[in-house]
Order: C-alpha cells, then sequence, then structure tokens
C-alpha cells in the first residue's frame, strides 16, 4: 500500500508544518465569531463537527467553552489529525476526538448519528 498523501500540499501547495504555523493560533473569535451566536442558542450538549479542522485550534477552543459538548474534528491528513490529538491532550480537552476523513464520505455511524452544527473549513478540497 502507498504511503498517505500529504493532501495539504496537493491543495495549496506548501506542506502541513508551513501551514500550520500560520493557523494554529486560531480562535472562535478571531476566526469564525459568526459561530458564537450559534452556539449560544444549541443545547449544553449540542454535537458538533469540524471538517477541515486542521490542527483544532478553533476546534478546540469551542470544546474548552463548551465542555458538555460532543465535537468531533475531521481532516484529510493523517500528520495533521496527530497534531490536533496532542493539542488536545496538551489542552487537557476530553470532550472532542479526531477522525483522518473525507469530506465527501462522511457516512453517519451508531456513535454520530447527527450533529446540531457542522463548520467547514474554507480550504476543504
Amino acid at each position: 500500500m502507498p504511503p498517505p498523501l500529504d493532501v495539504t500540499r496537493n491543495y495549496v501547495g506548501h506542506g502541513v508544518d508551513t501551514i500550520n504555523a500560520h493557523i494554529s493560533n486560531r480562535t472562535i473569535a478571531n476566526s469564525v465569531s459568526y459561530l458564537l451566536p450559534i452556539l449560544e442558542i444549541l443545547p449544553a450538549d449540542f454535537t458538533f463537527l469540524d471538517v477541515g479542522c486542521g490542527p483544532a485550534s478553533i476546534t478546540i477552543d469551542i470544546a474548552k467553552r463548551y465542555p458538555s459538548a460532543t465535537i468531533l474534528g475531521v481532516d484529510g491528513s493523517p500528520a495533521v489529525i496527530s497534531q490536533a490529538r496532542d493539542a488536545a491532550q496538551k489542552a487537557n480537552v476530553h470532550n472532542i476526538r479526531f477522525a483522518v476523513g473525507d469530506a465527501l464520505d462522511l457516512a453517519p455511524t451508531a456513535s454520530d448519528p447527527g450533529f446540531e452544527l457542522i463548520k467547514g473549513s474554507c480550504d476543504v478540497a
């Protein structure tokens, strides 16, 4: 089996490390503030899917602000998902998990029957 492709490099022309250096400090407030009014009206135990989560700085910020939520971050790059998992562990958030996945193939499962909120990154291919 061939090694996994660096989908980030294929899509934007830069490697994961270069991209992450620019986006690892994103938060709800400085990057997706339009979500704040929506997040405030959801039930405390809402479910959230972040497609194209990257290194998960926004995803982790949401997990910290809403500890009763169930959060799934998905990205096409195994290297980025590994970084996201490390960052979540370092941030000590436990209501978040990550998966390598394709935005076009996110079939619901028994453990993920649906989501109240889905955010897609602008760089999802």
